[in-house]
């Protein structure tokens, strides 16, 4: 008489052993770098002598150029950092222009109205020269992706900041605050005109 569990047991054995060996040689080799090889291509005029790679990247060159070379406005004299000890003519431009933009922005989203800018005088990266602007001259300006950051201060804080600016002794771009310095300490500081109030939020 032929046993059913007996074969059933063989029926088993051999299933899980086949699946053992499956499953083992699906097991992949640890792969390691062996070699590494590099070649120097230097630059030269021979590149660019290449027209298939000329032809490749003509069309793409004159798109960006033509947006680059838009004119955007017309500025009446140069703007630039190092004109002025404390503070400059491009610094306080871009300065005015992010409070504008940004409370443009911000009273939509806030229903509440920014009162200073303070910029970072490091942020500024080249001129605006005198004549007609391009796109190509404010991606120099500004050449990074810059964001515009919203934050409450209190007026003591302000306050800190003035001495911090004094300091330092770098013209920081700022729109909506100003003071006067007398014996390196900030005196007359106003916020949008108004003395600045030491317990307020700004």
């Amino acid at each position: 008489m032929v046993n059913i569990n007996n074969i059933l047991k063989s029926k088993k054995q051999i299933v899980l052993l086949l699946t053992f060996f499956a499953l083992a040689g699906c097991v992949q080799s640890k792969m390691y770098v062996s070699k590494i090889e590099g070649k120097k291509i230097s630059i030269s005029n021979q590149l660019t002598q290449n027209n298939k790679i000329e032809a490749f990247v003509k069309p793409y060159r004159e798109h960006i150029d033509a947006d680059l070379n838009a004119i955007l406005a017309y500025c009446p004299e140069n703007l630039e950092k190092s004109k002025g000890k404390w503070q400059t003519n491009i610094g306080n431009f871009l300065a005015d222009i992010t409070l504008q933009k940004g409370n443009e922005l911000f009273i939509k989203k806030e229903n509440s109205a920014i009162d200073l800018c303070i910029l970072n005088h490091g942020g500024i990266r080249s001129i605006i020269p005198k004549g007609n602007v391009t796109a190509r001259n404010a991606f120099e300006v500004m050449p990074f992706e810059n964001t515009t950051i919203v934050l409450t201060l209190t007026g003591a804080q302000i306050i800190e900041l003035t001495h911090y600016f004094i300091t330092e002794k770098k013209p920081h771009p700022l729109a909506g605050i100003t003071f006067e310095i007398k014996n390196d300490t900030a005196q007359n500081i106003l916020i949008q005109g108004q003395p600045v109030d030491k317990s307020k939020e700004y």
